[in-house]
């Protein structure tokens, strides 16, 4: 019996489902929306953390990856101002995952950088 085991799409589209969940119930937990699906969305930072990681170790590039995820977290911004200014809310959207992992891309580039670095060059 083969080992059971999950592929990076698969990650992706079960990291965007529980993404859904956590949103939905944000926006609607005064309606009664259960709290399970908040619980579960806390999932998705590591699984999405995860996936950036091994998207590092197998670019050919890292600050072009890096540029990538900057312009993300950039689009995210501008979006959720205009979004906020359109829509008024009660609780104001803050969350954007591609800030986290533009960081967390930096900290693996810098810290590779480090580990390369040797006083004898």
């Amino acid at each position: 019996m083969p080992a059971f085991s999950l592929n990076a799409y698969q990650l992706k589209i079960i990291g965007l489902l529980l993404m859904v969940g956590d949103h939905i119930h944000y926006f609607f937990a005064e309606q009664g929306v259960p709290l399970w699906l908040n619980m579960l969305g806390r999932m998705v930072a590591p699984i999405f953390l995860f996936l950036t990681a091994e998207g590092v170790a197998h670019t050919s590039n890292k600050l072009t990856y890096a540029k990538r995820l900057l312009v993300g977290s950039l689009v995210m911004s501008g979006g959720t101002q205009i979004l906020m200014y359109f829509f008024p809310m009660n609780h104001p959207l803050s969350a954007n995952i591609f800030s986290t992992l533009f960081l967390a891309v930096w900290y693996i580039y810098f810290f590779d950088r480090l580990l390369s670095f040797s006083v004898f060059e």
